[in-house]
């Protein structure tokens, strides 16, 4: 093969010269940021497939391989083409499309997304996605600097995630999603001094697409793919650059408010939270309340003190069986809520998708946290039961008030008033030493307000 000269946009002529020289000439009919400029020379073998829209309109995709990787090439290249559809239906359509995509052969590592005609090193199924998506996020619109690398890197790692649902469906969307997760400590995704920080890191990829896989989640899929496309066709940043600023009040305008608190704590801050979570329920009437506390511990040396995010809470009747999902706002270090639900609760697990960025465990129980009032009077039957000498008992108070609880013997004569006093609402206990009184059945009464309540008690001794 003679030496072939490839660059951006079309070519115009190729002259085959006297002196067995040949003179490519190529023209980028689109504004190009200059970084994107490329010519790549080698005795390329090339194909050509065509990409044709829902209107019947076509583009050339065009492959420029290195003679010896021509059947590597036909294999991992064969979705290109689904590829572009894929992408320029989820977003805008393909932007350079007057002219060509391509794919050229080059000697280094990895790859890059020159406009038109990416350079591969690397001859990856998922790199061929990764350089493809750069033509929207990097090309259409470009980084206005290094401090923003992550609207390059991070939109084209989740247009990877993209595609994989596209062929898994949303399964392989969130297997992907998990594949990449970030968890580094200490670091934040905008790039605080360029010329120093290390631009092309992993928190950049991995954790820039992460982000925009949780703007999904709280914005919800027709907020956001809407206002993505808005983002790429805005006059102001297509063909041109934008900041990570510029990003979040497009979001902003389609989400109806504002967004600083999600892109203060993801892309200016640093970590992720780590969720500890405990619960307990009880029947009432034909429902249950779920008392739900949720503690963030992650230690605050290498993340935000306090994330805020929306958190769904899938509460399971059995394993795997008939399930719930109510959705929380969780915004402070330790947080109390109380849930409704029609199912017997059997388990209860946060953020069952994984949208968010985390680290969540189940605790036995969480100390200090904040006290959840009840929505209901409830005198709850004491423990031990039968006992001797001691014994527990509790209750709980929907609201403020006067509370008498008065131990009755079987006759129902008054034995001893245990509590006569004025408590707020919430969890209350007294425990009864009744080393002093025979065995047999007694009654304790609780009288709070309009609620009265009696269970049955024995002392075996």
């Amino acid at each position: 093969h003679k030496l072939y000269a490839v660059s951006n946009g079309t070519l115009i002529s190729l002259i085959e010269n006297e002196n067995q020289t040949r003179t490519f000439h190529w023209h980028e009919k689109y504004p190009i940021a200059t970084y994107l400029v490329s010519l790549a020379i080698s005795n390329y073998q090339i194909y050509t497939e065509w990409y044709i829209t829902a209107e019947n309109d076509s583009m050339p995709v065009i492959y420029y391989v290195y003679p010896e990787r021509i059947g590597d090439a036909q294999t991992i290249y064969k979705n290109t083409v689904d590829m572009i559809a894929t992408y320029s239906d989820r977003f805008v359509p393909y932007p350079f499309f007057e002219e060509k995509y391509g794919m050229a052969n080059f000697g280094w590592g990895g790859a890059m997304e020159h406009q038109t005609v990416s350079s591969m090193g690397i001859m990856n199924f998922w790199v061929v996605a990764h350089e493809l998506a750069h033509q929207w996020f990097g090309d259409l619109v470009t980084c206005a600097d290094f401090h923003h690398i992550w609207l390059n890197e991070g939109w084209a790692t989740y247009l990877e995630a993209i595609y994989a649902e596209r062929l898994y469906g949303s399964d392989g969307y969130h297997t992907y999603m998990n594949a990449i997760a970030y968890y580094g400590l200490g670091k934040t995704i905008y790039i605080e001094d360029p010329p120093i920080d290390p631009k092309f890191d992993h928190i950049v990829y991995n954790k820039g697409a992460w982000v925009l896989h949780m703007l999904r989640f709280v914005m919800g899929d027709s907020l956001f793919f809407s206002a993505t496309k808005s983002y790429l066709n805005n006059p102001l940043f297509k063909y041109k650059s934008a900041t990570t600023s510029d990003l979040q009040t497009i979001m902003e305008q389609y989400y109806g408010s504002g967004l600083n608190w999600f892109f203060q704590q993801w892309i200016y801050g640093m970590g992720y939270p780590k969720y500890q979570y405990s619960w307990t329920y009880e029947q009432v009437d034909d429902h249950y309340v779920i008392d739900l506390t949720i503690e963030q511990v992650q230690e605050i040396s290498g993340s935000e003190e306090v994330f805020t995010m929306p958190l769904d809470v899938m509460i399971m009747e059995f394993p795997g069986v008939a399930k719930d999902t109510v959705p929380v706002w969780n915004d402070k270090r330790i947080q109390s809520f109380q849930l409704v639900t029609d199912l017997n609760p059997a388990e209860i697990e946060l953020d069952p998708e994984n949208w968010v960025l985390k680290r969540s465990e189940e605790v036995a129980d969480i100390p200090g946290e904040e006290e959840v009032i009840p929505f209901t009077y409830k005198l709850e039957q004491n423990y031990p039961n039968p006992f001797n000498p001691s014994t527990l008992i509790s209750w709980q108070l929907a609201v403020a008030g006067q509370v008498d609880l008065i131990i009755y013997n079987i006759l129902g004569e008054r034995v001893i008033t245990l509590v006569s006093e004025r408590q707020p609402a919430g969890y209350h206990s007294v425990e009864w030493d009744a080393g002093a009184f025979p065995s047999g059945v007694y009654y304790n009464m609780i009288k709070s307000g309009e609620f009265r309540a009696v269970k049955k008690m024995v002392l075996l001794k």
